[in-house]
């Protein structure tokens, strides 16, 4: 009888130590998880941040554009649209205003100093998107 019960001890301490129910690994096991877990979280938020970076920069993008085409175009300086535009896109054009020579005949104009606007924003999204990824990914 003793030496059943001593089997069934034994056999219970083998099972324990298959599924990983021994004092270091039982230690060790939440920690991985918890880890994984946060790892997972940190993931999630940068990809929510790089699309929200995206979704700023697309929208000034197409501000911009619109302001180009309506340059283009000749659109009546005093329409309410026009206005309301300039208003949105005047901080992040004012500093490309007279930068380039702007060809112009009648009231219709090329906005060079816009289009290059657009080359200087769209090479800011991408320094910020690549600083996002070193953030991301560290090296370890």
């Amino acid at each position: 009888m003793s030496n059943d019960f001593a089997n069934s001890q034994e056999s219970d301490n083998i099972d324990k130590n298959h599924l990983g129910a021994t004092p270091d690994r039982a230690d060790t096991q939440p920690i991985l998880i918890s880890e994984q877990q946060r790892e997972l979280q940190r993931r999630r938020n940068m990809k929510r941040a790089v699309m929200l970076l995206n979704y700023m920069f697309f929208l000034l993008y197409g501000l911009i554009t619109m302001e180009i085409l309506l340059e283009l175009f000749g659109a009546h300086e005093e329409s309410e649209f026009k206005i309301f535009l300039d208003t949105i896109t005047g901080p992040f054009l004012s500093p490309f205003h007279g930068l380039l020579f702007d060809p112009q005949i009648g009231p219709f104009r090329l906005m060079l100093s816009f289009i290059f606007a657009l080359f200087f924003y769209f090479l800011v999204h991408m320094a910020l998107r690549g600083f996002l990824r070193l953030i991301a990914h560290p090296i370890e």
